[in-house]
Formats: C-alpha cells, structure tokens, sequence
C-alpha cells in the first residue's frame, strides 16, 4: 500500500493523469477555437478595408491595394498555423500534385458549366485588356490561390480536422461554409455564396481524400479555376 486514493486504469494511469490528460485537451481545443475565431475577424477586418479601399481609390492604387491585403491575409494564416503547432509541407519536385491540380480545375470548371447550362448565369462577359487580362490571371495563379486556400483549408480545414479527428467530412463542411461566408460578406450574392461553398467543398475533400492532393496541389487547382474562368469571360 503506498497510502495514494489514486486508481488505475489497464494501462497503468491513475484517474488524476487521466484527469490532467482531459483538462489539457480541453484548454487546447478552446485555444485553438480562440485563435481560429480571432483569425476570421482579421481575416474579415483586412478584407473589408481592403474592399473600401480598393472602391474608393484610382485604378493605379487599385493593385498595390489588392495585393497587399493578400499578402497580409496569408501572413496571418502562417502565424496562426505557427501558433497551434501546424506547418505546410511544401515538395515542389512531387509531379503528380501538380497534375491533381490541373484536374481539379477542369473538374470545377466542367462542374460550374453545368449550371450555366441549366440557364444559370455564370460567365459574364468582359472585353479584353491585354494587360488587365495577364495580371489577372497571373494573380489568380501566383496570390489568390495560395493564399485563399493557406488560410481555408490549411489553417481552419487543418484544425477542424485536429477537434474531428474521426469526422473530416465534417470539418470539410464547416471550412467551406465558412469560405462562402466570407466570399457573400463582401459580394452579397446568393449565388457566389452557394458556389463558392461547393467549391470549398470539392476542393477540401481533395485535399482530406485524394493521394497528392497537397497544399501545391489545391492552390493550382484553385488559382487555375480562377483564370480559366477569367478567360471564358472573355470569349463568351
């Protein structure tokens, strides 16, 4: 007898471990919503102002504005992903990702046809400006799609999925509501907003299911998506 009430389980802990063990987990699943919280209001905060700048200024201040606001939004999205222990493996040499991402932008994009076919509108047309149109697709490839899908489905899909551990269709879920969230807070559609979640959607299941679906992987997937739409625009 060593005069401790405590009791032990199979594996030879006590009920006070046990109990640690528990209050630890709890403190970091609500540090982590903490943070995931605090991350969505200055994802949010940057995105407006940037949105109100952007509205307001002379089309030349226009891209040094938008491009900052991205750099500042996947700024965050690195230092939270530090702040909860998650980092981004990045293997440029893996070929495979690459091809997942093309076909993953072909598969939204045949995906988004469909509703343009059923008679809703989905490409709109715009006239060609050489110069807008380069930029344009250059920054869908280079900014919006690494940085849109760092902060979604890296940072906030990763740690949904870190509290549903059994449950990644779940945390596919919510990650994409919240993308549409945010697209419909500063478009106001409806329809931008029911789009944007599919396509959250099918972008984070890549990402959870498919072998290769890697940060590279989504981000060109993503980014391309982006500029073919851009370029349908154009022709239709």
């Amino acid at each position: 007898m060593t005069g401790s009430d405590d009791r032990y389980n199979m594996n030879g802990s006590s009920e006070t471990e046990i109990s640690e063990q528990q209050e630890g987990s709890k403190q970091s699943t609500a540090k982590r919503l903490l943070l995931m919280a605090l991350f969505l209001v200055l994802l949010c905060t940057t995105t407006a102002i940037a949105t109100q700048l952007f509205s307001d200024a002379v089309p030349a201040v226009r891209i040094p504005v938008y491009l900052a606001a991205n750099l500042i939004n996947g700024a965050l999205a690195l230092l939270f992903l530090r702040l909860t222990g998650m980092h981004v493996t990045i293997d440029l040499k893996n070929i495979r990702q690459y091809l997942v991402g093309i076909l993953l932008a072909l598969a939204l994009l045949a995906g988004i046809s469909v509703f343009q076919l059923l008679g809703i509108q989905v490409f709109e047309h715009k006239d060609l400006v050489l110069w807008k149109a380069i930029y344009s697709f250059l920054r869908f490839i280079l900014v919006i799609g690494p940085v849109e899908e760092l902060a979604f489905r890296e940072y906030i899909q990763g740690t949904f999925l870190s509290l549903f551990k059994r449950y990644g269709w779940l945390a596919v879920l919510l990650t994409s509501l919240l993308f549409g969230l945010w697209h419909f807070i500063f478009s106001g559609d409806f329809l931008q907003l029911a789009f944007t979640t599919l396509i959250g959607a099918a972008i984070g299941f890549v990402r959870l299911r498919i072998k290769n679906g890697t940060y590279i992987a989504i981000s060109l997937g993503h980014g391309l998506y982006d500029a073919l739409l851009d370029v349908i625009s154009y022709l239709v």
